[in-house]
């Protein structure tokens, strides 16, 4: 819960009261990663994802993903299916008015529905090298197979690409690639943890492994990701701490603290 990192930035104004403006995280998005079609993370998630892959048509179980691909030319590839949930807001915060969010996991995203996930191939083009997802891979072809030597990392490239996939369905050109959400996301983020197989602090898509990497590596190649979304309003300074806010600490979020843009960026 580090990740919060909740400061007062300065004075604003509600009206004629004087008030302060807050800046936050919170988390918004889990998104996990796994080898076999039609499973997920949490037991209680299976259910949504059973019925939403029913909607479309799609078995809910299949074959698995490929964990590791050995011999030119698929050295170290990687697949696996990705869901993107929305994250409930069960504690809120003051840019809610301290209320929490009525509302559960909402489904945004599942693999298992796109062939694109599993057929994707990026058109040259120069914006490809701009959007980077930072030194770990192209942002595009936005789908589930990653070339790299590290698993957890591969599972960082799907779960980002999944997300953006989730807020832009279509493609930015010349990649204009159409795929198939359950519920389109209004944003993304670049701000991502790794809750499990082993928790790690929040950092941005793209930092280079050696910094969080070691002893991530799951056993059944199933990752779960949580992204964080940036909070800012004027609020009274009754109500500038409330909800996560009060269990946020401090030093464990290292994204930038800035507006999030819509697409993802290369690193500086």
């Amino acid at each position: 819960m580090g990740c919060v990192s909740w400061k007062i930035t300065g004075p604003c104004m509600c009206g004629l009261t004087p008030c302060v403006t807050v800046e936050y995280w919170q988390p918004q998005w889990l998104v996990e990663t796994v080898k076999q079609p039609g499973t997920v993370s949490l037991d209680i998630l299976s259910p949504i994802l059973t019925a939403a892959l029913t909607a479309f048509g799609v078995p809910p179980m299949g074959g698995g993903g490929a964990a590791n691909a050995s011999g030119a030319p698929g050295t170290n590839l990687h697949y696996s299916e990705a869901h993107v949930w929305a994250f409930p807001q069960l504690l809120g915060g003051p840019c809610t008015s301290c209320a929490p969010s009525a509302t559960g996991f909402g489904l945004h995203y599942a693999s298992e529905v796109d062939p694109v996930w599993r057929t994707a191939v990026a058109t040259p083009s120069p914006i490809n090298l701009v959007l980077q997802l930072g030194v770990w891979a192209p942002l595009y072809p936005r789908g589930g197979k990653v070339i790299h030597s590290s698993p957890p990392v591969a599972s960082g490239v799907e779960a980002a690409r999944a997300l953006d996939i989730a807020h832009q369905p279509i493609g930015t050109s010349p990649n204009m690639e159409a795929h198939p959400v359950i519920q389109p996301s209004p944003a993304t983020s670049i701000c991502m943890q790794l809750a499990s197989p082993q928790p790690r602090p929040c950092f941005p898509a793209g930092t280079p492994p050696v910094v969080w990497e070691s002893g991530a590596v799951s056993p059944k190649g199933t990752y779960v990701w949580i992204f964080w979304a940036k909070k800012t309003c004027c609020v009274h300074p009754a109500t500038a701490t409330c909800g996560i806010t009060l269990i946020g600490g401090q030093g464990q979020n290292f994204c930038p603290f800035q507006q999030l843009p819509t697409t993802l960026p290369s690193a500086p």
